[in-house]
Order: C-alpha cells, then structure tokens, then sequence
C-alpha cells in the first residue's frame, strides 16, 4: 500500500512540476515577444531597458542600440516568427543556478529565414532577455 501511494505522490508532483515549468515558459515567451517588438521597431533604448541586469551590466545603454541595430541589419525587416522550441533549464554554464527559458524562433526576414534565440533568466520577479542570436538558415 505505501508503494502505491508513494508513485501517485510522485505522478502528481511529476504533473505539478511539468505545469510550473509550463507557466514559466509562457510568461519568458510574452516577456521575449514584448522585447522582440521593441526590437523590431528599433526602440533600442527601452529594449535594453527591459532586458535582464546581466546585459545591462555587460553594455552601457548608448552602446546597445548601435551594437543591435549593426546585428540585425543585414536581416531588416523583421517579418513573421514562429516558435519552434522552448526550453526551461535551473542551470547554465558560467551563471548561477537559477530559472532560464531558451526560446527559438523561424523569423523571415528581407534577406530570407533566420533562426532567433532568445535567452531569458528570471530576476527581481520578471523575466528579461539575457542573450540574444539571429543565424541564417541554410
């Protein structure tokens, strides 16, 4: 009988897990689409704003926007997205443990498909963009 108990305990904390993973994934998404957006319409100044401390400790606000605006520039514009994976992680290489979503995108662009990954780490009760990729798709 305690055996039986036991697995069911671990079953729903096993579901319970998987959906708090869930609604972080959903709320790094929005947080990321919102960045994105600001991105996109070149409001460089409130995307750093917005974005994780790390990247507000690693660039001074003034040289964010020129260093962005010189990484997507061979892709402007920006068109569609759609998510294609998103991944929640506890650890990361060189940061401490914490919560960090990867989310990876299929955009299309002037110059054809690109692959976005946007990194996010939860802090100070938000999610903010911690890393930030666009690569062509062969």
């Amino acid at each position: 009988m305690s055996v039986a108990i036991v697995a069911v305990l671990v079953s729903v904390g096993t579901v319970l897990g998987q959906e708090d993973r869930a609604a972080k994934i959903e709320a790094a998404t929005g947080a990321a689409e919102t960045w994105l957006m600001l991105v996109d319409e070149g409001h460089y100044d409130e995307s750093w704003e917005v974005a994780a401390t790390v990247i507000q400790e690693a660039m001074h606000k003034d040289e964010w926007g020129p260093t962005i605006r010189q990484a997507r520039e061979p892709y402007e514009p920006v068109g569609d997205r759609e998510l294609l994976q998103s991944e929640f992680m506890t650890t990361l290489p060189d940061m401490p443990d914490g919560e960090y979503v990867r989310l990876v995108y299929s955009t299309d662009t002037a110059s054809g498909k690109v692959r976005e990954t946007v990194a996010l780490m939860f802090s100070d009760g938000t999610w903010g963009v911690m890393g930030y990729f666009m690569r062509p798709v062969p």
